[in-house]
């Protein structure tokens, strides 16, 4: 047991050796480093068998380190996506000012919590992927940050609101890893509709 889930560990050398084979493929998608300077301490992974009985990941901390607990049998590179999501945003936040004026890329007036209705969601208006991510700035940050990973993304994107909020994040990774000067184009910017001006 951890906190608040229950970890059953996996014990089957082929269950484990599948998931680090996906793992190393979705690690493949970041810069040399980037998880080893994502946070004060190292990002631990882990894989179990079941999470609270199901297969699935969660992200959760123990202190100042960051925890990926993977399921086999799980989408793999699916769920460590989702969960960096989270660890990306927090390590932005202790290292970046980027982000600091992040309302201002929103609806006038909006407010973020558990009480939304299905507005900006969709056309030239879209402000937000989803409904979770109108609940609050961390799931709107982290769901952008995992959409943009993602294939065949592009629409998503498409609207003035949502690629300024791509921007911005992209910005602040740059800036919360140091990585402005970097001439590369990283996963997480493949839609963006102008590139980042390397010299900011």
């Amino acid at each position: 047991t951890q906190g608040i889930y229950v970890l059953e560990a996996e014990h089957q050398p082929d269950a484990i050796n599948r998931c680090i084979d996906a793992l190393e493929i979705a690690l493949d998608m970041y810069p040399e480093n980037f998880l080893y300077k994502s946070v004060a301490k190292r990002i631990r992974i882990c894989i179990v068998r079941s999470i609270d009985g199901k297969t699935d990941g969660v992200q959760f901390w123990d202190g100042q380190d960051p925890y990926i607990v993977l399921a086999v049998g799980t989408d793999v590179k699916d769920r460590f996506t989702r969960a960096m999501g989270y660890v990306v945003d927090s390590h932005i936040l202790g290292n970046s000012a980027m982000v600091d004026q992040w309302q201002k890329l929103n609806p006038s007036g909006f407010t973020y919590g558990p009480e939304q209705d299905d507005s900006y969601l969709t056309g030239v208006d879209k402000a937000f992927l989803d409904m979770e991510s109108k609940t609050s700035v961390t799931e709107d940050r982290s769901r952008i940050f995992y959409q943009a990973m993602q294939p065949d993304s592009a629409q998503m994107f498409e609207s003035i609101r949502m690629q300024k909020k791509l921007l911005q994040l992209c910005k602040a990774i740059r800036n919360a890893w140091r990585l402005e000067r970097k001439t590369e184009i990283y996963a997480w910017e493949q839609y963006l509709k102008e590139p980042i001006n390397f010299k900011e």
